[in-house]
């Protein structure tokens, strides 16, 4: 299994980020990923990292301001961020450790738990923010991650809701589903329309 794995999936490659997030480097440990080829921890990077240039800063900026805007205050971002990126990368790390290539959900997921475990509520999620604005799980595509890490069902929805009646009871039928390809995205996010 490990022979078909990419590049920032490697046991080498892991480890090495798992040490940077063992010093509080939460930055570093994206970086080591993106630099081996994870479009989503090139984001991560960007926004738990140094700025390298100004892709980095706006991506900060959008987080710190959507914190701001979802908590009403900056508090939040002051003195909850590092603990959210500390279990978020942690999330994703042993994913990783497991021969599991982190999707879409996942990412969601483990991101909205994070903020629950530092007692902030799953709204404050930046990668939710962008499902939103760009609908369902395309903002993966924005943020350059491979087509096949894209979820397009969120959940099993067997045993759930099927007509609205079951619904007014309380069981709902949640489905996500993406459309276009990455390519398609790219013209949009690079201003070549």
């Amino acid at each position: 299994m490990a022979n078909n794995l990419p590049s920032y999936a490697s046991p080498e490659v892991v480890a090495q980020a798992r040490a940077h997030w063992r010093s509080g480097d939460y930055g570093k440990a994206w970086r080591v990923l993106a630099d081996n080829g994870d479009g989503y921890a090139d984001n991560a990077a960007a926004v738990t990292g140094d700025v390298r240039d100004g892709s980095d800063y706006a991506m900060q900026t959008m987080v710190r301001n959507h914190w701001e805007n979802a908590t009403g205050s900056s508090e939040a971002y002051d003195t909850k961020f590092r603990q959210v990126a500390r279990i978020h990368l942690d999330n994703y790390l042993k994913l990783l450790e497991e021969g599991i290539i982190p999707n879409s959900n996942d990412i969601v997921a483990s991101y909205k738990s994070s903020l629950k475990e530092a007692g902030l509520l799953p709204v404050v999620a930046f990668d939710a923010a962008w499902e939103s604005a760009f609908g369902n799980n395309n903002w993966a595509h924005v943020l350059g991650m491979d087509p096949d890490r894209i979820s397009v069902a969120w959940a099993d929805t067997s045993g759930m809701a099927g007509t609205l009646e079951e619904r007014a009871k309380g069981k709902f039928r949640i489905e996500y589903a993406g459309f276009g390809q990455a390519a398609h995205y790219g013209g949009l996010c690079c201003g070549n329309l």
